[in-house]
């Protein structure tokens, strides 16, 4: 830990990207969409397998525009030729980097599978065949969207210029952890400029990741499976096991703190009255 103080960081903006692909599975979708057979909201079932690449896939530039639709197979891939979106031959959706995946959907229900990026800013994965269903969803609504593969390795659905949901922050929706809230594994904070996202992961480790997921502070307690942490009311932001016994905590007691994702990497945990009781570096 450092001797000085953090200060509260300004917004950014998240960096912005670009748009095309696939008829039949578009007319496909379409029309069941608009008949009701596939609700672009239906709660989708997730299935998490470990991923492996299936078969060559076809490319498709790095960009899945509005109505597009990859089938099994085919594969956006970044500028930089490093990363790989896989719409794979055993339903799975899946994300790849130079070492290996990255992040995956877990929909491994078969061959006839295709990921979707719906007109109304929805990105879904159906199964295939007459009774194509969705499996997976990002539950993302906007205009004009389009699903991006980008050279830092992250899948960013945009809608213009604005992102509307990344494989990094899906459940990443704010920067504040207030008093009395609770982060259950799978969910964090992402900071306002898109950069660094602080995780409560699924193993029971608290990480602050920064750009390329870089680890840039972590508590440890991996192997705590179902661990979540909680910022108290009393000012401390405490980890806890799924059995509810506290395995540590962070910041000083001063009621009303809550715990900031910063534009510049820095987790800190701020009293009412602008204070920082603790911070990741």
């Amino acid at each position: 830990m450092t001797t000085t103080s953090p200060s509260r960081e300004a917004s950014g903006v998240s960096p912005a990207r670009r748009g095309g692909v696939r008829a039949l599975l578009v007319a496909t979708v379409v029309a069941l969409t608009a008949a009701g057979a596939l609700p672009a909201t239906a709660a989708p079932a997730q299935v998490y397998a470990a991923p492996a690449l299936t078969a060559a896939a076809a490319s498709s530039g790095d960009t899945l525009g509005a109505g597009g639709a990859l089938a099994a197979g085919e594969v956006l891939t970044s500028s930089n030729g490093q990363y790989r979106a896989a719409m794979q031959t055993d339903g799975n959706f899946v994300v790849y980097g130079p070492k290996g995946p990255l992040w995956w959907t877990g929909t491994n229900k078969g061959a006839s599978s295709f990921v979707a990026m719906q007109t109304d800013g929805n990105l879904v994965v159906y199964s295939g065949g007459a009774a194509s269903r969705p499996l997976w969803a990002t539950y993302s609504v906007g205009s004009n969207a389009r699903l991006v593969i980008q050279d830092d390795g992250n899948l960013v659905i945009y809608s213009g210029e604005r992102p509307l949901w990344s494989r990094l922050t899906g459940n990443f929706r704010y920067d504040v952890l207030a008093p009395g809230k609770v982060l259950l594994p799978g969910y964090g904070l992402i900071s306002l400029n898109g950069m660094f996202t602080a995780a409560m992961q699924e193993d029971g480790n608290f990480v602050v990741y920064g750009p390329g997921d870089k680890v840039l502070y972590t508590t440890n307690t991996g192997g705590a499976i179902g661990a979540y942490l909680v910022m108290r009311s009393s000012g401390t932001a405490s980890l806890y096991n799924k059995q509810g016994s506290i395995l540590g905590s962070l910041g000083g007691d001063v009621p009303g703190s809550c715990m900031v994702m910063q534009n510049d990497g820095n987790l800190v945990i701020y009293t009412k009255g602008g204070r920082a009781t603790w911070w990741s570096r």
